[in-house]
């Protein structure tokens, strides 16, 4: 879960490093941070999305919108301007022109520059009929056939099949519905679409008949000189057919965020407050080379969804040197290609008409690439773009800002690999065979249905309920019970109650992993307790509201200060009133920012400590002057405070969940499946080798991260730079409404006088010894408790392989201590 989230944090480092320092450049006095927090239009643009349809219908062009179906069953929009108003010349012979856009874009792309400048509009004034096309995967290209975008088999698919299928498709269905007799057109594609045209001329050599001329921008086919630093970085971890490419293959990269696109639409709207940010930002990185118009809709289309195998392939491509087929590995290309090695695509066999333009600064198309390919092309024409700086992005406006779009995504991509360290490639190639794998759908995706709290705990006997509680500001709350145990047959004896809740980016599940035999919830209902497992608003199980949608960033404004205040008091109430024993006090337990609610309802909210038996701080996180996480230190400074990078990321769903990629994580560590080996190694390297559950692990996998609000990262970050356990930094102004102070109030903690136990790990890097002593300074009612191996961190609270001895069981004899001596 730790590591899960550090990708997390990664990805949105990545974000704020993708617009380089421009944003911190704007003056507090261009942005009114405080009608800017809540004016809605600041967070999400409340116009509809609209296609390429409406966009082109908007200028008055006549505009349609087809679905073609591929040989193989995969449904793609394509978009046509079928004459031009100005011309009025549906009546004559128009040309068919088609256009085909580049990795992670769509058909958008090519009209963002509007109609003076925007191609399709030219082309046709120009007399001709245009087709924009979109490969399978993209936005418009998301259906099938049988197949649905849940299945891994709908991703098994490279840019080839987009060349081999699509390409050949769309051709074939603009000469069928001109309804002119015409037998061929031309064709104009940008990058990877120019890729695809290589290779279905290349293995459909017919199709060079249906060409008039070819135009290749920025043509990518060789990737020997490239020099774009991911993917030199990449290359050698992705470019072959590995381990880590394996568990990256056959899924969608990016998936699509409705609300993270529309804030990005919003970022350069004219006529919002974020405008300043999003000029100067693109000052800095493309100077006065971006159409300024276009970004608003250029943000709220891209990136625009592609395969992991289409990022894989050209990794590939770089690392052989070839331009050849996707390499499946030896075995697999033995049966599909008769050879271990993948063929060269027969680029000789192009005998279109071809133009291939190039600009001397494109750092993914290099000049000496695009030569060498031309010597191998029988029938073409190069053309050098004047400008020197001319880059991958220039041929068309606005892809200069998707490229780096582009780099955010495998930025995110190379994180995911780091964050297992290097431990996959320490499995041998013999622990896992890529052939089979390859072919075997457990591999890819497990079958079985997910499961809830309630199902697990039910699965091993024990009564299980789930409850829904209504929070005082309209949360809907999914929280779990063990009302007894059915061991002891105790439903009719005074239980007493124990609220359990999760830490930050978790959920109830990750008490119950450990199973029956170690798991607290199971060892606290056994021992006679009737126990409550609590989720926080925003997680898996708490995403409801009375009035709220999630895709609403109005649901997600809140930090774990309202888990706190609201959550926490709602399930202790609830949770008296439900046992029905007239109980006045429960005994609670909370790992890490279960922790840190629990001091904020108790110093904001003082009359529940009366409420509280006994307190468990598991790794107790207030304080954070002394922690050593490196990722907390690197993130704090540009998050930690209130300005231009917080506030474009606040109020959001942190890491939406992708369904597939759970269930993949949860097949990697299935004991019975192939890719196991990859696990055991990946956890002996993340947690030292033996210290985790390994039984728990698809589990942990397939339930984690849980969801939360952006908020929630950043008050930890505002903690750690502010060196203070305080309230929510809303800014000054906000803050004056809010706190009759500039600056947020510290916690009142010395009101807290439950009984509570702090434990505390010498090896944690977020909960500090330092921070947790000086905790407890200021507890007038505290015991402190130092885990007796010297290696606990923050994780081991949860999944340690000896939690039962050193942790749960001490805990459980404090709260039965309790309950005799207050009989």
């Amino acid at each position: 879960m730790q590591n899960r989230l550090i990708l997390a944090v990664v990805f949105l480092v990545a974000s704020v490093v993708a617009v380089k320092s421009a944003a911190v450049n704007v003056k507090p006095g261009e942005i009114d941070f405080y009608k800017l927090y809540d004016d809605p239009e600041a967070h999400v643009n409340i116009r509809d999305r609209r296609t390429t349809r409406d966009r082109m219908a908007a200028h008055g062009y006549p505009a349609e919108h087809h679905h073609i179906v591929t040989e193989d069953g995969y449904i793609l929009g394509v978009f046509r301007i079928p004459y031009s108003h100005k011309l009025n010349n549906q009546d004559k012979i128009r040309p068919i022109v088609l256009i085909q856009h580049g990795l992670t874009s769509c058909s958008d792309a090519w009209i963002l520059n509007g109609p003076n400048d925007g191609l399709p509009y030219l082309l046709a004034d120009a007399g001709f009929d245009v087709w924009i096309g979109n490969g399978r995967g993209n936005t418009y290209s998301r259906n099938h056939t049988s197949l649905s975008t849940e299945h891994p088999y709908f991703w098994r698919f490279s840019w080839h099949e987009i060349g081999y299928y699509d390409i050949a498709s769309m051709i074939d269905y603009a000469l069928k519905t001109n309804g002119q007799g015409q037998k061929s057109i031309h064709y104009v594609g940008h990058s990877q679409g120019t890729t695809v045209f290589f290779t279905l001329m290349s293995t459909r050599p017919e199709y060079n008949e249906k060409i008039k001329t070819a135009h290749m921008f920025a043509p990518v086919a060789i990737m020997t000189h490239l020099t774009s630093k991911l993917v030199l970085t990449t290359g050698p971890y992705l470019g072959h057919r590995n381990t880590y490419s394996l568990l990256f293959s056959n899924q969608e990269f990016i998936p699509h965020n409705e609300f993270l696109l529309s804030l990005l639409f919003n970022l350069c709207e004219p006529d919002l407050m974020l405008r300043p940010v999003c000029e100067r930002a693109l000052d800095n990185l493309y100077g006065d080379r971006v159409n300024m118009t276009a970004m608003p809709e250029g943000l709220a289309t891209h990136p625009s969804g592609c395969s992991t195998n289409q990022m894989l392939h050209y990794l590939q491509e770089h690392q052989s040197g070839h331009f050849r087929q996707y390499d499946h590995g030896p075995e697999k290309n033995l049966e599909l290609y008769k050879s271990e090695t993948p063929p060269d695509y027969p680029v000789e066999k192009i005998t279109a008409d071809m133009h291939l333009w190039y600009g001397e600064s494109d750092d993914l198309a290099a000049v000496e690439d695009v030569l060498a390919l031309a010597d191998r092309l029988p029938n073409k024409m190069i053309h050098r773009m004047e400008d020197p700086l001319w880059n991958h992005g220039d041929f068309a406006l606005n892809v200069e800002l998707l490229q780096n779009r582009l780099i955010l995504a495998v930025v995110f991509l190379v994180a995911s690999m780091v964050a297992v360290k290097s431990a996959a490639v320490n499995v041998k190639p013999g622990d896992i065979d890529f052939y089979k794998l390859y072919d075997d759908p457990e591999a890819h995706v497990n079958i079985r249905d997910r499961r809830t709290t309630r199902d697990r705990m039910a699965a091993h006997g024990y009564p299980a309920e789930h409850h829904h509680i209504v929070t005082e500001d309209g949360y809907i709350l999914g929280v779990f019970r063990i009302p007894y145990s059915h061991k002891l047959n105790n439903q009719d004896k005074i239980r007493p109650i124990v609220l359990i809740q999760h830490g930050l980016t978790s959920c109830s599940d990750v008490w119950i992993l450990n199973g029956p035999n170690d798991g607290l919830p199971y060892l606290l209902a056994d021992a006679g307790f009737d126990v409550w497992i609590g989720n926080g608003r925003g997680n898996t199980y708490s995403r409801n509201h009375t009035s709220l949608s999630t895709e609403h960033p109005y649901f997600w404004r809140f930090s774990w200060h309202e888990i706190g205040y609201y959550d926490i008091a709602s399930m202790i109430d609830y949770a008296l009133k439900t046992n029905g024993q007239g109980q006045k006090s429960i005994h609670y337990v909370g790992h890490s920012q279960g922790t840190t609610v629990f001091f904020t309802l108790m110093s904001t909210r003082p009359e529940y400590n009366e409420k509280i038996k006994t307190a468990h701080m598991f790794a107790p996180v207030a304080i954070m002057t002394h922690l050593t996480s490196k990722l907390v230190r690197t993130t704090g400074p540009y998050l930690g405070h209130r300005n231009t990078y917080s506030l474009l990321f606040s109020s959001q769903e942190f890491l939406p969940q992708n369904e597939f990629l759970l269930l993949l994580l949860f097949n990697l560590c299935e004991p019975d499946l192939k890719l196991r080996p990859v696990c055991e190694r990946v956890m002996d390297q993340l947690h030292d080798a033996g210290r985790v559950n390994m039984t728990a692990m698809p589990e942990q996998f397939a339930t984690h991260p849980s969801g939360c609000s952006t908020n929630q990262m950043l008050h930890y970050l505002q903690e750690h730079q502010s060196g203070h356990f305080r309230q929510y930094d809303h800014g000054p102004e906000k803050n004056l409404e809010l706190y009759k102070s500039e600056t947020p109030p510290d916690y009142p903690v010395e009101k807290i006088t439950a009984d509570m136990h702090l434990w505390y790990g010498e090896s944690d890097d977020l909960a500090a010894v330092e921070d947790v002593l000086a905790l407890a300074d200021r507890l007038p009612n505290k015991k402190v408790h130092r885990m007796e191996d010297s290696g606990w961190t923050h994780g081991d609270f949860a999944l340690n392989v000896e939690v039962r001895k050193l942790l749960n069981e001490p805990v459980i004899k404090i709260m039965l201590d309790f309950e005799d001596a207050n009989k």
